[in-house]
């Protein structure tokens, strides 16, 4: 196959080549096309079912680092990534607004459902400083992944939790298979990307493969075989 054109100074200026091979940038936006689907169907559903098919605890975590990576640093995978991290970020605002209008239902202590309004801003708030310094100190990579994968093994621990904790109905198998995928091919960019070293990364990948996995099988088996009479419109 004929890959001169990575070569090209026009193209170098939108996807950095020289920086990421091809196997790297189309593992990155296989995943990343995949999150936009989860996203989209998360948004659509808690429309739909009132209830958010993400934790609250992550979703503040994620539209922060979403925020510093889409506004206050720039990656150096090229100007593609640049503009969809802050395409990215306008989907993940829709996500934040049904989180602030049905996330309180994820809480069980009513107490904490009720101050939830003013503690998430603080919650989010405070991840942005976390993500900035982690970056500026130089414990992140160039494009981010090791702070996405701390995001990421809080999610996954905590999405178990949410489905274990709340009527299981609310929760998208579609969700959790494009998003289990969408995960792999990030921890096979990882792979491929760092082949030496980066170990700490790499732990977190293989321990979020190993909960996508257990998640994808208990949604599955909630839906498709232990209960049957599920309504079918939240099958989706």
């Amino acid at each position: 196959m004929d890959l001169q054109f990575t070569k090209d100074p026009a193209v170098l200026k939108w996807i950095r080549f020289d920086l990421y091979s091809p196997l790297d940038v189309a593992l990155i936006l296989a995943g990343t096309v995949l999150w936009c689907v989860a996203y989209f169907i998360i948004v659509r559903n808690a429309f739909k079912n009132k209830f958010v098919d993400m934790p609250i605890a992550a979703g503040a975590a994620n539209i922060a680092w979403e925020f510093v990576w889409a506004f206050m640093v720039v990656t150096d995978m090229g100007l593609l990534f640049v503009y969809g991290l802050r395409v990215w970020f306008l989907m993940d605002i829709l996500i934040l607004y049904t989180t602030f209008k049905y996330g309180s239902k994820q809480i069980l202590n009513k107490r904490l459902a009720g101050a939830f309004v003013w503690t998430e801003p603080f919650v989010l708030i405070a991840w942005g400083f976390l993500f900035w310094f982690f970056i500026k100190e130089g414990y992140d990579t160039s494009m981010g992944a090791t702070s996405a994968y701390v995001i990421t093994t809080i999610m996954e621990f905590v999405y178990i939790t949410t489905f274990l904790n709340h009527d299981q109905k609310y929760f998208s198998f579609h969700v959790a298979w494009t998003k289990g995928v969408a995960n792999f091919l990030m921890t096979l960019f990882v792979f491929n990307h760092y082949a030496e070293g980066m170990w700490f990364l790499k732990t977190m990948t293989i321990i979020v493969t190993v909960l996508d996995i257990i998640y994808i099988v208990m949604v599955a088996k909630a839906k498709y075989f232990s209960n049957p009479r599920i309504n079918q419109s939240t099958q989706s």
